[in-house]
């Protein structure tokens, strides 16, 4: 089974819901984010416990030890440059970056990152109504004010009552990530939620 190097951007509700899913694919694994374990977060994210206060890196960086034999590299690292990413594209050599940040600024720049540097970039992103994968496709955000966006995805991430949307967002993911691994298919998804019930669209590149 072929195995490759992955770059997680993102190490919070959507990042560890994922990573514990593609380990068995991966040759080594690197975790980077800039936050630190907070009690509430143990509501939704997949960590050990006896973290907070700690970095979110080395939680994750804990469990992947606990799972697996895959070597895991956590970088503490609030990415707001270009230079950083290619830093930590020079230092790993990563075959995917799979990235899951709450903040629109630093996913932009994981995109243009992204379109420069042409290594495949699976964004994963939930808000109150949507969860979406996808490759680096635009997007459109919510019409309204960025700062309240940002509130909406970050209440999403840290609330007990959207924990299902971890657990959904990351099996669509996986999804996405192993087509890609096996099959060099780019499969996005769109998955709107409403008191209906979940649709879900696809979209194949």
């Amino acid at each position: 089974m072929r195995k490759v190097r992955a770059l997680f951007l993102g190490c919070g509700f959507l990042g560890s819901n994922l990573v514990p899913q593609v380990l068995p694919h991966l040759s080594s694994l690197v975790l980077v984010d800039r936050d630190e374990v907070e009690l509430g977060n143990y509501d939704n994210h997949l960590i050990p416990k006896g973290y907070e206060g700690r970095k979110k890196v080395m939680a994750l960086a804990s469990l992947v030890s606990l799972l697996s034999e895959v070597p895991v590299f956590p970088v503490h690292m609030n990415v707001q440059k270009m230079e950083q990413l290619m830093d930590l594209q020079s230092k790993f050599d990563p075959d995917i970056v799979i990235c899951s940040f709450d903040n629109v600024e630093s996913r932009a720049l994981v995109r243009e990152y992204s379109s420069r540097s042409r290594i495949p970039t699976l964004f994963l992103g939930v808000t109150e109504n949507y969860i979406y994968i996808d490759w680096g496709e635009n997007l459109v955000l919510p019409r309204g004010d960025i700062s309240s966006v940002l509130r909406g995805v970050r209440d999403v991430c840290s609330r007990l009552d959207f924990r299902a949307l971890g657990s959904l967002a990351s099996a669509l993911a996986y999804y996405s990530f192993r087509e890609w691994l096996m099959n060099d298919s780019e499969i996005s998804f769109i998955a709107h939620i409403s008191e209906d019930g979940i649709r879900i669209s696809r979209l194949v590149r």
